[in-house]
């Protein structure tokens, strides 16, 4: 299962690379090709559900050493946008995204925070 979930997740990541790169140029396909990455997505994540289910572990670490390792990844990706935004020039209204992602972000880095002991 563990094969087939990263074949789902490349397939996700794909459909989702095509999704983008149609924004401009199809509306009516990309519009439509946001049901196909949505679906892929669910795909790849019901099936690493099912592994969890049949009693497989996905990270050789504690639950209180996953819980510290998704708020290290929310707090990276937070530093990473912030670097970005620090270190080139960028458009308002890139800033305004890169802030509003931040934005983001900081509302489930407090929602991760909270199960930390």
């Amino acid at each position: 299962m563990n094969d087939l979930y990263f074949k789902a997740l490349k397939a996700y990541t794909e459909m989702l690379t095509i999704h983008i790169a149609t924004k401009t140029t199809d509306n009516p396909f990309h519009k439509e090709s946001e049901s196909f990455y949505e679906t892929l997505f669910d795909i790849a994540h019901k099936i690493w559900e099912k592994y969890v289910d049949l009693w497989w572990d996905l990270f050789e670490l504690s639950l209180d050493e996953k819980k510290k390792k998704a708020l290290e990844i929310i707090q990276n990706l937070v530093k990473e946008i912030e670097e970005y935004k620090d270190n080139n020039k960028v458009s308002l209204w890139t800033e305004d995204l890169l802030g509003s992602l931040a934005n983001s972000l900081e509302d489930i880095w407090w929602s991760s925070k909270a199960f930390i002991k």
